[in-house]
Protein backbone atom coordinates (compact mmCIF):
# COMPACT_ATOMS: atom_id res chain seq x y z
CA UNK A 1 0.00 0.00 0.00
CA UNK A 2 1.44 3.31 -1.22
CA UNK A 3 1.88 5.89 2.09
CA UNK A 4 1.11 9.48 1.43
CA UNK A 5 3.49 12.25 0.55
CA UNK A 6 2.63 13.65 4.08
CA UNK A 7 4.31 10.68 5.55
CA UNK A 8 7.19 10.14 3.14
CA UNK A 9 7.98 13.73 3.84
CA UNK A 10 8.14 13.20 7.61
CA UNK A 11 10.48 10.20 6.32
CA UNK A 12 12.56 11.89 4.83
CA UNK A 13 13.34 14.44 7.44
CA UNK A 14 13.86 11.34 9.76
CA UNK A 15 16.80 10.67 7.15
CA UNK A 16 19.70 11.94 9.79
CA UNK A 17 17.98 10.55 12.65
CA UNK A 18 18.60 7.02 11.20
CA UNK A 19 21.76 7.37 9.54
CA UNK A 20 23.08 8.52 13.17
CA UNK A 21 21.58 5.13 14.92
CA UNK A 22 23.40 2.96 12.26
CA UNK A 23 26.61 4.76 12.85
CA UNK A 24 26.68 4.84 16.93
CA UNK A 25 25.57 1.12 16.03
CA UNK A 26 28.47 0.83 13.68
CA UNK A 27 30.91 2.46 16.45
CA UNK A 28 29.81 0.50 19.06
CA UNK A 29 29.68 -3.00 16.84
CA UNK A 30 26.28 -3.85 18.19
CA UNK A 31 26.12 -6.24 15.13
CA UNK A 32 28.89 -7.98 16.17
CA UNK A 33 27.72 -8.50 19.64
CA UNK A 34 24.32 -9.92 18.60
CA UNK A 35 25.45 -12.54 15.82
CA UNK A 36 25.98 -15.30 18.55
CA UNK A 37 22.54 -14.72 20.25
CA UNK A 38 20.34 -12.60 21.96
CA UNK A 39 21.55 -10.14 23.97
CA UNK A 40 19.53 -7.77 27.09
CA UNK A 41 20.01 -4.14 26.72
CA UNK A 42 21.75 -4.33 30.17
CA UNK A 43 24.10 -6.90 28.91
CA UNK A 44 25.23 -4.80 25.51
CA UNK A 45 25.63 -1.60 27.52
CA UNK A 46 28.07 -3.34 29.93
CA UNK A 47 29.96 -5.00 26.81
CA UNK A 48 29.89 -1.30 24.78
CA UNK A 49 30.54 0.87 27.98
CA UNK A 50 27.47 2.34 27.18
CA UNK A 51 24.40 3.89 29.34
CA UNK A 52 22.13 0.67 29.79
CA UNK A 53 19.08 3.58 29.61
CA UNK A 54 20.22 5.37 27.01
CA UNK A 55 21.38 2.07 25.02
CA UNK A 56 17.68 0.56 25.57
CA UNK A 57 16.31 3.25 23.80
CA UNK A 58 19.04 2.66 20.84
CA UNK A 59 17.93 -0.82 20.41
CA UNK A 60 14.62 -0.16 20.66
CA UNK A 61 15.17 2.39 17.48
CA UNK A 62 16.78 -0.34 16.15
CA UNK A 63 14.65 -2.71 15.90
CA UNK A 64 11.94 -0.32 14.81
CA UNK A 65 14.13 0.03 11.82
CA UNK A 66 14.64 -3.93 11.51
CA UNK A 67 18.47 -3.58 12.15
CA UNK A 68 17.59 -6.02 15.04
CA UNK A 69 14.92 -8.10 16.14
CA UNK A 70 13.41 -7.89 20.00
CA UNK A 71 12.48 -11.19 21.19
CA UNK A 72 9.62 -12.24 23.14
CA UNK A 73 11.60 -12.00 26.28
CA UNK A 74 12.97 -8.49 25.87
CA UNK A 75 16.32 -9.23 24.46
CA UNK A 76 17.92 -7.89 21.79
CA UNK A 77 18.88 -10.05 18.29
CA UNK A 78 20.54 -9.89 14.60
CA UNK A 79 18.54 -9.97 11.51
CA UNK A 80 19.70 -10.07 7.65
CA UNK A 81 20.20 -6.29 8.02
CA UNK A 82 22.49 -6.42 10.90
CA UNK A 83 24.46 -8.95 9.15
CA UNK A 84 25.28 -6.35 6.61
CA UNK A 85 26.67 -4.27 9.52
CA UNK A 86 29.25 -6.36 11.02
CA UNK A 87 32.90 -5.29 10.70
CA UNK A 88 34.60 -8.75 11.49
CA UNK A 89 33.01 -10.60 8.69
CA UNK A 90 32.85 -9.19 4.92
CA UNK A 91 29.95 -6.45 4.65
CA UNK A 92 28.79 -3.14 4.79
CA UNK A 93 29.92 -2.35 8.37
CA UNK A 94 32.80 -0.10 7.59
CA UNK A 95 31.37 1.61 4.76
CA UNK A 96 28.11 2.61 6.89
CA UNK A 97 30.93 3.56 9.76
CA UNK A 98 32.42 6.37 7.53
CA UNK A 99 29.44 7.07 5.77
CA UNK A 100 27.70 7.97 8.59
CA UNK A 101 30.96 8.90 10.48
CA UNK A 102 31.69 11.86 12.53
CA UNK A 103 33.25 13.47 9.90
CA UNK A 104 30.49 13.19 7.30
CA UNK A 105 28.37 13.82 9.68
CA UNK A 106 29.94 17.34 10.11
CA UNK A 107 30.86 18.16 6.62
CA UNK A 108 26.75 17.56 5.61
CA UNK A 109 26.24 19.97 8.27
CA UNK A 110 27.60 22.61 6.03
CA UNK A 111 25.23 21.24 2.79
CA UNK A 112 23.78 24.71 2.63
CA UNK A 113 26.94 26.96 2.49
CA UNK A 114 28.22 24.70 -0.06
CA UNK A 115 25.87 24.93 -1.69
CA UNK A 116 25.41 28.43 -1.41
CA UNK A 117 29.13 29.07 -2.08
CA UNK A 118 30.01 25.99 -4.44
CA UNK A 119 32.64 25.24 -1.81
CA UNK A 120 34.12 22.18 -0.36
CA UNK A 121 31.64 21.21 3.07
CA UNK A 122 34.67 19.24 4.63
CA UNK A 123 36.90 21.97 4.05
CA UNK A 124 35.00 24.34 5.90
CA UNK A 125 34.75 22.45 8.35
CA UNK A 126 38.09 21.01 8.80
CA UNK A 127 40.47 23.97 7.15
CA UNK A 128 42.22 21.11 4.64
CA UNK A 129 40.87 18.51 2.25
CA UNK A 130 39.70 15.19 3.18
CA UNK A 131 42.64 13.08 2.09
CA UNK A 132 44.98 15.45 3.76
CA UNK A 133 43.07 15.09 6.89
CA UNK A 134 42.86 11.43 6.28
CA UNK A 135 46.87 11.71 6.16
CA UNK A 136 47.06 13.93 9.25
CA UNK A 137 44.31 11.48 11.70
CA UNK A 138 45.92 8.12 10.30
CA UNK A 139 42.99 6.15 12.47
CA UNK A 140 40.23 8.05 10.33
CA UNK A 141 42.18 7.29 7.48
CA UNK A 142 42.22 3.78 7.83
CA UNK A 143 38.57 3.72 8.20
CA UNK A 144 38.08 5.55 4.92
CA UNK A 145 41.05 3.00 3.58
CA UNK A 146 38.56 0.21 4.92
CA UNK A 147 35.44 1.21 3.92
CA UNK A 148 36.20 1.69 0.03
CA UNK A 149 37.77 -1.68 0.37
CA UNK A 150 34.03 -3.12 1.76
CA UNK A 151 32.46 -1.29 -0.90
CA UNK A 152 34.55 -2.84 -3.49
CA UNK A 153 33.78 -6.71 -2.17
CA UNK A 154 30.13 -5.61 -2.85
CA UNK A 155 30.67 -4.55 -6.62
CA UNK A 156 34.11 -5.83 -7.75
CA UNK A 157 32.31 -9.15 -9.01
CA UNK A 158 30.02 -7.44 -10.78
CA UNK A 159 32.64 -5.50 -12.31
CA UNK A 160 34.60 -8.91 -13.60
CA UNK A 161 31.23 -9.84 -14.99
CA UNK A 162 30.61 -6.70 -17.10
CA UNK A 163 33.90 -6.27 -18.57
CA UNK A 164 35.92 -8.54 -20.18
CA UNK A 165 39.87 -8.10 -19.05
CA UNK A 166 40.82 -11.33 -20.62
CA UNK A 167 43.17 -9.50 -23.40
CA UNK A 168 45.21 -7.30 -21.06
CA UNK A 169 48.91 -8.83 -19.56
CA UNK A 170 49.45 -6.43 -17.37
CA UNK A 171 47.07 -4.57 -15.04
CA UNK A 172 47.81 -1.17 -13.57
CA UNK A 173 44.78 -0.30 -10.55
CA UNK A 174 45.68 3.41 -10.23
CA UNK A 175 44.20 4.44 -6.64
CA UNK A 176 43.51 0.89 -6.05
CA UNK A 177 43.78 1.17 -2.42
CA UNK A 178 43.85 -2.11 -0.06
CA UNK A 179 43.67 -4.04 -3.40
CA UNK A 180 39.96 -5.61 -3.57
CA UNK A 181 39.48 -4.64 -7.26
CA UNK A 182 42.71 -5.84 -8.46
CA UNK A 183 42.24 -9.32 -6.51
CA UNK A 184 38.93 -9.88 -7.89
CA UNK A 185 39.87 -9.07 -11.96
CA UNK A 186 43.94 -11.00 -11.02
CA UNK A 187 41.40 -14.13 -9.81
CA UNK A 188 39.47 -14.27 -13.21
CA UNK A 189 42.39 -13.76 -15.51
CA UNK A 190 45.28 -15.91 -14.11
CA UNK A 191 47.80 -15.27 -17.34
CA UNK A 192 47.40 -11.20 -16.18
CA UNK A 193 49.57 -9.78 -13.64
CA UNK A 194 48.92 -6.78 -11.74
CA UNK A 195 50.37 -3.25 -10.29
CA UNK A 196 48.41 -1.47 -7.54
CA UNK A 197 49.35 1.75 -7.01
CA UNK A 198 48.64 4.18 -4.20
CA UNK A 199 50.19 6.30 -1.53
CA UNK A 200 53.03 4.27 0.08
CA UNK A 201 50.96 4.00 3.42
CA UNK A 202 47.61 2.48 1.65
CA UNK A 203 49.44 -0.09 -0.71
CA UNK A 204 51.31 -0.84 3.01
CA UNK A 205 47.72 -1.96 3.65
CA UNK A 206 47.01 -4.38 0.80
CA UNK A 207 49.11 -7.30 2.18
CA UNK A 208 46.38 -9.50 4.12
CA UNK A 209 43.73 -8.32 1.00
CA UNK A 210 46.12 -9.49 -1.62
CA UNK A 211 47.75 -13.06 0.26
CA UNK A 212 44.06 -13.85 0.93
CA UNK A 213 42.94 -13.38 -2.76
CA UNK A 214 46.09 -15.91 -3.72
CA UNK A 215 47.75 -12.85 -6.11
CA UNK A 216 50.12 -11.38 -3.86
CA UNK A 217 52.89 -12.99 -6.72
CA UNK A 218 51.41 -11.62 -9.36
CA UNK A 219 50.53 -7.89 -7.92
CA UNK A 220 53.45 -5.37 -7.71
CA UNK A 221 53.06 -2.76 -4.99
CA UNK A 222 54.22 0.86 -6.11
CA UNK A 223 53.54 3.86 -3.86
CA UNK A 224 53.01 7.31 -5.50
CA UNK A 225 51.36 10.42 -6.13
CA UNK A 226 48.71 9.93 -9.43
CA UNK A 227 49.10 13.83 -9.75
CA UNK A 228 52.80 13.39 -10.57
CA UNK A 229 53.00 10.14 -12.74
CA UNK A 230 51.65 6.42 -12.81
CA UNK A 231 53.79 3.57 -13.58
CA UNK A 232 54.19 2.88 -17.43
CA UNK A 233 54.04 -0.38 -19.28
CA UNK A 234 50.63 -1.16 -18.20
CA UNK A 235 47.70 -2.21 -20.98
CA UNK A 236 44.76 -1.36 -19.17
CA UNK A 237 44.65 1.50 -16.20
CA UNK A 238 42.16 1.04 -13.78
CA UNK A 239 40.00 3.73 -11.60
CA UNK A 240 37.36 2.77 -9.67
CA UNK A 241 35.60 5.83 -7.72
CA UNK A 242 38.73 7.51 -8.40
CA UNK A 243 37.79 10.43 -10.82
CA UNK A 244 35.02 11.33 -8.93
CA UNK A 245 36.82 12.67 -5.68
CA UNK A 246 38.24 15.40 -7.76
CA UNK A 247 37.09 18.20 -9.89
CA UNK A 248 37.90 18.52 -13.69
CA UNK A 249 41.49 20.21 -13.31
CA UNK A 250 42.70 17.40 -11.12
CA UNK A 251 40.62 14.53 -12.68
CA UNK A 252 41.89 15.84 -15.79
CA UNK A 253 45.31 15.96 -14.02
CA UNK A 254 44.82 12.36 -13.24
CA UNK A 255 43.91 10.89 -16.59
CA UNK A 256 46.55 12.85 -18.25
CA UNK A 257 49.08 11.16 -16.02
CA UNK A 258 48.02 7.64 -17.43
CA UNK A 259 47.65 8.99 -20.54
CA UNK A 260 51.53 9.85 -20.35
CA UNK A 261 52.13 6.15 -19.26
CA UNK A 262 50.08 4.33 -22.19
CA UNK A 263 51.11 3.36 -25.32
CA UNK A 264 49.00 3.76 -27.86
CA UNK A 265 46.98 -0.03 -27.55
CA UNK A 266 46.44 0.71 -24.27
CA UNK A 267 43.30 1.35 -22.20
CA UNK A 268 41.91 3.49 -19.51
CA UNK A 269 38.95 2.05 -17.13
CA UNK A 270 37.17 4.58 -15.26
CA UNK A 271 34.87 2.66 -12.73
CA UNK A 272 32.14 5.74 -11.67
CA UNK A 273 28.57 6.67 -11.86
CA UNK A 274 27.30 8.26 -14.64
CA UNK A 275 24.12 10.95 -13.69
CA UNK A 276 21.18 10.52 -16.80
CA UNK A 277 20.32 13.51 -18.83
CA UNK A 278 17.07 12.41 -17.90
CA UNK A 279 16.75 11.08 -14.04
CA UNK A 280 14.03 8.69 -12.96
CA UNK A 281 13.09 7.67 -9.03
CA UNK A 282 14.74 4.89 -8.83
CA UNK A 283 17.74 4.08 -5.88
CA UNK A 284 20.59 3.85 -8.90
CA UNK A 285 19.48 7.50 -10.16
CA UNK A 286 19.05 8.58 -6.39
CA UNK A 287 22.36 7.34 -5.40
CA UNK A 288 24.42 8.70 -8.16
CA UNK A 289 22.47 11.78 -7.37
CA UNK A 290 23.17 11.71 -3.78
CA UNK A 291 26.63 10.41 -4.46
CA UNK A 292 27.31 13.75 -6.21
CA UNK A 293 26.23 15.82 -3.56
CA UNK A 294 28.53 13.62 -0.97
CA UNK A 295 31.59 14.67 -3.45
CA UNK A 296 30.38 18.14 -3.07
CA UNK A 297 30.09 17.62 1.00
CA UNK A 298 33.40 15.72 1.42
CA UNK A 299 35.79 15.88 -1.30
CA UNK A 300 35.15 18.29 -4.04
CA UNK A 301 34.57 16.14 -6.82
CA UNK A 302 31.45 15.76 -8.63
CA UNK A 303 29.71 12.46 -10.60
CA UNK A 304 29.36 12.81 -14.46
CA UNK A 305 26.93 12.60 -16.88
CA UNK A 306 28.37 10.79 -19.99
CA UNK A 307 28.69 13.42 -22.36
CA UNK A 308 30.96 15.74 -19.27
CA UNK A 309 33.25 12.44 -19.09
CA UNK A 310 33.60 12.41 -22.82
CA UNK A 311 34.76 16.01 -22.33
CA UNK A 312 36.88 14.85 -19.38
CA UNK A 313 38.97 12.45 -21.54
CA UNK A 314 39.21 15.04 -24.62
CA UNK A 315 41.00 17.27 -22.09
CA UNK A 316 43.65 14.24 -21.61
CA UNK A 317 44.23 12.91 -24.84
CA UNK A 318 41.49 10.48 -24.93
CA UNK A 319 38.63 9.63 -26.48
CA UNK A 320 35.57 8.04 -24.68
CA UNK A 321 34.93 4.16 -26.53
CA UNK A 322 32.20 2.82 -24.12
CA UNK A 323 30.34 2.64 -21.51
CA UNK A 324 28.99 -0.91 -19.84
CA UNK A 325 26.47 -0.35 -16.56
CA UNK A 326 26.31 -2.96 -13.95
CA UNK A 327 23.57 -3.43 -11.60
CA UNK A 328 24.89 -0.92 -8.81
CA UNK A 329 24.86 1.82 -11.37
CA UNK A 330 29.04 1.82 -11.44
CA UNK A 331 29.71 2.17 -14.75
CA UNK A 332 32.66 0.74 -16.60
CA UNK A 333 33.98 3.66 -18.80
CA UNK A 334 36.14 2.74 -21.08
CA UNK A 335 38.63 5.64 -22.67
CA UNK A 336 41.28 5.09 -25.81
CA UNK A 337 44.05 7.42 -26.66
CA UNK A 338 42.75 10.40 -28.89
Amino acid sequence: MNESPAVTAVRMTMGHWIAQCVSVACELKIPDLVADGPRTADELAEACGAHPGAMLRLLRALASLEVLAQTADGKFEATPLSEQFRQDVPGLGPYARFVTGAESWRAWGELLEAVQTGRTAFELVYGMGMFDYGREHPVRGLIFNQAMTCFSVTVADEIVEAYDFSPFHMIVDVGGGQGLLLAAILRRNRSAQGVLFDLPHVVDQATEVLDDAGVADRCERIGGDFFRGVPPGGDAYVMKSIIHDWDDKRAGTILRSCRQAMDEEARVLVVDRIIPERLEPTFVDQRATLMDLNMLALSGGRERTEEEFRDLFESADLRLEASLPTPSGLSVIEALPA
